[in-house]
């Protein structure tokens, strides 16, 4: 349902959904009215509007997809997090909030990187040196993974894995008891290779 209304509705792909785009879907399923290109096989997965508790089922599943889909790599950031779930349990009360999201848009990122470079020291001070380097790789790290500090702090080699052509990572999640993997993109697992030479 929810990929019908990005699709039809929206004219985005998930990936491009913003907080806004969100508040939207949830209040489109209090009053579902569904637009000519949708398929007509499909109607029968919206006939009416949501009652409150499946409103809210809905916003924490798909709150949870994200936020898997956002952990794992699959995309840059959880639209979801902008959205108050106190709203989305009585959603005539949905308020957007201002929270602070686990990305940084692309403009910061490349100036953040073209800062980092700038910094770098001369090669005769070694101690400026390793400080320089640890500090390009825990912040490109941290970019690419979307891992915690917490999590990146306590990661060791061992916790590396590579199977079907792919690099995780195996780290305690906060709040969690169980390891869980994180997928590592070429570019982290780049800049950890240059930081271990």
């Amino acid at each position: 349902r929810f990929v019908l209304w990005s699709i039809h509705v929206q004219k985005k792909p998930i990936s491009g959904l913003a907080g806004e785009d969100i508040r939207d879907y949830l209040t489109w399923l209090m009053n579902p009215v569904l637009p000519e290109d949708w398929p007509k096989s499909k109607t029968k997965i919206i006939k009416r509007k949501l009652g409150n508790s499946s409103h809210r089922q809905a916003f924490v599943i798909l709150s949870g997809l994200f936020g898997y889909l956002t952990d794992n790599g699959y995309l840059s950031g959880n639209p979801f997090k902008a959205i108050s779930k106190t709203g989305a349990a009585r959603s005539q009360k949905e308020q957007i909030l201002a929270s602070r999201e686990r990305y940084i848009p692309v403009p910061l990122w490349e100036w953040l990187k073209d800062y980092i470079e700038q910094s770098k020291p001369s090669p005769n001070k070694y101690c400026a040196k390793m400080a320089y380097e640890r500090i390009r790789f825990v912040i490109h790290f941290l970019y690419w993974t979307a891992l915690r500090r917490s999590e990146l702090a306590t990661a060791t080699m061992n916790n590396f894995r590579y199977e079907d052509d792919l690099w995780t990572l195996k780290v305690k999640g906060k709040g969690r008891s169980t390891l869980e993997s994180v997928v590592v993109l070429e570019p982290a697992m780049k800049i950890l290779a240059d930081y271990r030479i």
